[in-house]
């Protein structure tokens, strides 16, 4: 799971830079202002950088925490992306959310190895007291 962490936290920051760059610089922002897309879509690519950005610095770390908060970064950002879907880029938002449910499925389904080896130990210990 580290090499996905990583290849996800790059293509992420690349995915938000990419679309970042599409929605503000090729004068659509004005059209997103009037139709009322441009907080939430703006609000979903941050997440989707802020969930890159934490794959590339929790790539080692093995916690709860990490995956908790991974879930729900991504989890939101999928939300939020599937709720623009009739936007006039509804092919590219729906791709991002697809991305995005991966990434939150996966860090849920995303065990620690130390506590694999743990309850190894514990097992073979218990099996060897009794």
């Amino acid at each position: 799971m580290r090499v996905w962490k990583l290849v996800s936290g790059i293509l992420c920051i690349i995915a938000f830079s990419f679309f970042i760059t599409i929605f503000l610089g090729l004068g659509s922002l004005f059209n997103l202002f009037q139709s009322g897309v441009f907080s939430g879509g703006i609000l979903a690519l941050l997440l989707l950088l802020a969930g890159g950005i934490m794959h590339l610095v929790t790539n080692n770390m093995q916690s709860l925490g990490t995956r908790i908060a991974l879930v729900l970064i991504f989890g939101i950002a999928a939300y939020l992306f599937f709720q623009f879907h009739s936007s006039s880029y509804k092919s590219a938002v729906n791709i991002l959310g697809v991305w995005c449910s991966i990434n939150a499925f996966l860090a849920l389904i995303d065990v620690p190895e130390k506590e694999e080896k743990e309850t190894d130990e514990e097992t073979q210990d218990h099996q060897e007291n009794v």
